[in-house]
């Protein structure tokens, strides 16, 4: 599920130019949030270290700092029998209280170039959902019976709840 956007943005600041990617993510149900990646300046970067980071666009009144909120690992489509096989993309994550886990799993690839006939999108990048696989299944909590406390009491049902 695409659940955003990046595209590359050139800004100056302090007459010096910048290139960096800025965009949205919007998840259903939930308000858009604005985006900017900044790379990783660590020197002698490790297969660990994150290629960007993604930071969410404060608010102009906010005097508080930028809030980190997640990373992407740059890496090569390895699936031989996915069309996008050898194509490079952004893997990664956002951590959020919104989920159970607290983690939003994401995969950023290139926009395509638009077929004959078809309109280029106004974005660089779009920005995937990926659902959580889930490691190996276990039906330890899986819905068995409703649960009725030993020291239940009855409701009067002419209570409204």
């Amino acid at each position: 599920m695409v659940v955003g956007y990046l595209k590359n943005v050139e800004s100056t600041f302090n007459g010096e130019k910048k290139v960096y990617k800025q965009g949205a993510i919007c998840f259903p149900l939930v308000p858009k949030v604005l985006i900017t990646l900044t790379k990783n300046r660590k020197e002698n970067l490790t297969a660990n270290d994150p290629t960007f980071f993604i930071n969410m666009n404060k608010d102009k009144n906010y005097p508080g700092p930028k809030s980190r909120i997640g990373a992407l690992w740059l890496k090569k489509v390895e699936k031989q029998d996915s069309p996008k096989f050898g194509q490079d993309y952004l893997s990664g994550n956002i951590e959020t209280p919104l989920v159970a886990n607290g983690i939003l799993y994401l995969s950023v690839f290139k926009v395509e170039e638009p077929k004959e006939g078809e309109q280029p999108k106004e974005w660089d990048y779009e920005i995937l959902w990926n659902p959580p696989r889930p490691k190996q299944e276990d039906n330890s909590y899986a819905y068995q019976d409703t649960y009725i406390p030993d020291n239940y009491e009855s409701i009067d049902e002419n209570e409204p709840f």
